[in-house]
């Protein structure tokens, strides 16, 4: 395996071009970005590539936007691989045993509903919560006003349960969105 590290001639300047950098620089650079503010810190995203049967991997520094650009791809891809492993799938029109006739098993299934919907959903909100209870302790909790359709009137109950002034909850709801925004998109 080989390993390519490409960084900026100037961090300062995304325009300044990129030049492979060696070992020992990128050593360097890493050891101080774990020092420095995420604001400040250098940023790269990975590419590898196969390449006469030998796996290239390539470390290219870019800038922050383009990091989290690439992040959120990165980890809707993870998720999406990491519920494929969790989902068998069954065949709709594999044939179950009657007493009476044979049928498939999407002659037993309601027109109305939509099965891929349905999983789809059900994967996505265990995964949303699964975050939101990482992310802040009081996030799961406006999840559920939500998913009760109380998100608007809550407040008032939760500035008495949290013991905080509505301003506060205001912010939370607002970081809240912002959060489920990001998570989704």
């Amino acid at each position: 395996m080989k390993n390519t590290f490409l960084v900026l001639n100037d961090p300062k300047n995304p325009k300044s071009g990129l030049r492979v950098a060696t070992s020992a620089e990128w050593d360097l650079i890493l050891k101080a970005n774990k020092k420095l503010p995420r604001e400040q810190r250098r940023f790269f995203i990975t590419d590898s590539f196969e390449d006469s049967g030998e796996i290239d991997c390539m470390y290219i520094e870019t800038t922050r936007e383009e990091y989290n650009k690439w992040h959120a791809q990165e980890m809707r891809n993870y998720r999406k691989n990491k519920w494929a492993e969790d989902i068998s799938m069954v065949s709709l029109s594999e044939p179950i045993s009657s007493t009476q006739e044979e049928l498939e098993l999407e002659d037993t299934i309601s027109n109305d509903l939509n099965i891929e919907e349905c999983i789809v959903n059900s994967i996505l909100l265990g995964e949303l919560r699964n975050a939101l209870d990482n992310w802040n302790e009081w996030a799961v909790e406006l999840l559920e006003y939500c998913l009760r359709g109380q998100y608007s009137s809550c407040t008032k109950e939760l500035v008495e349960k949290w013991a905080v002034s509505k301003a506060v909850v205001a912010k939370r709801k607002h970081q809240f969105i912002s959060f489920v925004k990001n998570f989704l998109s």
